[in-house]
């Protein structure tokens, strides 16, 4: 069975799955950020790819370098029509520049959606499959994290507020319906907390055995 990936890295983002939490550093030529999320603010994961917002540019310097080529340079150069060579170097050196700044900019984004944390990294199609694998890793690691800290019960302990923390996980998935069902009757000992109805009075629900 291959092992989940504990850290990723794309661009100037690196991203590590620490004990309690998600490492986050960026580093960049002006400022620097580094902060651990915690787990308990992850769920639910979600990835997002935006497309290239600039293939346009490229499309047309291919299309400029093509129609360069059929033109007739050596005829130029021979009977010393520089002014047409100059106008078609300075265009092509003015697309390549563009293309040159926009570079990152021709290919899809790949976006990282947290409950508290959106990061927008790198455009590189080459690693999406790992960066998908990555969150895959997290959202699981921050399931893990989640039913070994918070799903456990203690029925002398205060019963409404581990209610409120077992329907907490239910709303993140971390817990399945039929789970919380079971934890909720083993805390309260109870099968329901909704109260039954007998000819038009409620009755307290039975408690279990």
């Amino acid at each position: 069975m291959p092992s989940t990936p504990t850290q990723f890295l794309l661009g100037d983002t690196f991203l590590e799955l620490k004990a309690e939490g998600l490492l986050v550093r960026q580093r960049n030529s002006a400022v620097g950020l580094e902060m651990e999320v915690p787990y308990e603010e992850i769920l639910p994961v979600r990835t997002q790819q935006q497309p290239a917002r600039q293939i346009k540019s490229f499309v047309i310097y291919i299309l400029s370098l093509l129609a360069a080529s059929t033109y007739p340079w050596h005829a130029w150069v021979s009977t010393g029509q520089t002014k047409h060579l100059i106008m078609w170097g300075l265009l092509l050196a003015l697309s390549a520049l563009n293309t040159w700044l926009r570079y990152d900019t021709l290919w899809p984004a790949c976006t990282l959606h947290t409950a508290r944390l959106t990061l927008r990294l790198g455009r590189r199609p080459w690693r999406f499959r790992a960066f998908r694998e990555f969150a895959v890793a997290l959202e699981l690691r921050a399931t893990d994290y989640l039913r070994q800290e918070y799903a456990q019960i203690n029925p002398l302990g205060p019963i409404d507020y581990q209610l409120h923390r077992l329907r907490w996980l239910h709303h993140l998935d971390v817990l399945t319906a039929a789970e919380l069902q079971t934890l909720s009757t083993r805390l309260t000992g109870r099968v329901s907390l909704d109260p039954l109805k007998l000819m038009g009075q409620e009755l307290e629900t039975p408690y279990v055995n």
